[in-house]
């Protein structure tokens, strides 16, 4: 609400929210931004039908997921909670981290971003949320295309502890982002990262937002 306009260079601008859950990042952006068009992926099928009901009249939904190559994966959630936010396509996420017990699976369908977009007609991303538990990298490694022709403007990512167990660093994202600067996202603004360091290398819950040059 309080940073994003300021990057934007359209009254109506394109967002996507890729791992929308429920929908409370849809939901606020249709409410700061009204003119807006919204796309919002949940491969959960059980998820996708609570966020259905709650965003079906302000954005475009689609049951898929956004990955590095189109196909088939399994997307791992504890049994007990059919719509956790922690789903994820890695099941030793859940088993290192949440510490479930009773995992359950439901086989998913991943699309490219570069895939979508063209089929679609979509030109240009203003911003790019991405919040796939562990799966955020692989979701740029599929919009390649995008990148290189400079068609996405914010991007924001999660980044936490999940990526100790993915054995990936913020390093990686820098090194997929080389035409932006990174930020981390606090509540009274952007804190530039500028360069990347071996102290930003911060695995606990955060949100970084990368800015083209």
């Amino acid at each position: 609400q309080n940073e994003l306009s300021k990057h934007l260079n359209s009254d109506e601008p394109v967002f996507f929210d890729i791992g929308a859950n429920l929908g409370d990042y849809t939901s606020l952006l249709a409410q700061t931004f009204p003119k807006a068009q919204l796309f919002s992926f949940e491969p959960n099928p059980n998820t996708f039908e609570q966020l259905k009901k709650r965003c079906d009249t302000i954005s475009n939904l689609f049951n898929i997921g956004i990955g590095e190559q189109t196909g088939n994966l399994e997307l791992f959630f504890d049994a007990s909670n059919k719509t956790s936010v922690q789903a994820t396509s890695d099941k030793k996420i859940l088993e290192v981290i949440a510490k479930a017990e009773d995992i359950t699976s439901v086989n998913i369908t991943i699309e490219t971003l570069d895939q979508f977009c063209e089929a679609n007609k979509i030109n240009f991303i203003h911003l790019l949320k991405i919040d796939t538990e562990g799966f955020e990298l692989e979701a740029l490694k599929g919009a390649k295309n995008l990148l290189s022709q400079n068609k996405i403007g914010v991007v924001q990512f999660e980044f936490n502890e999940i990526n100790i167990v993915k054995r990936r660093f913020l390093k990686d994202f820098y090194e997929m982002l080389p035409g932006y600067n990174f930020y981390r996202l606090d509540e009274q603004g952007l804190i530039p990262l500028n360069e990347w360091q071996p102290k930003h290398e911060i695995f606990m819950f955060q949100n970084i937002v990368a800015l083209p040059k």
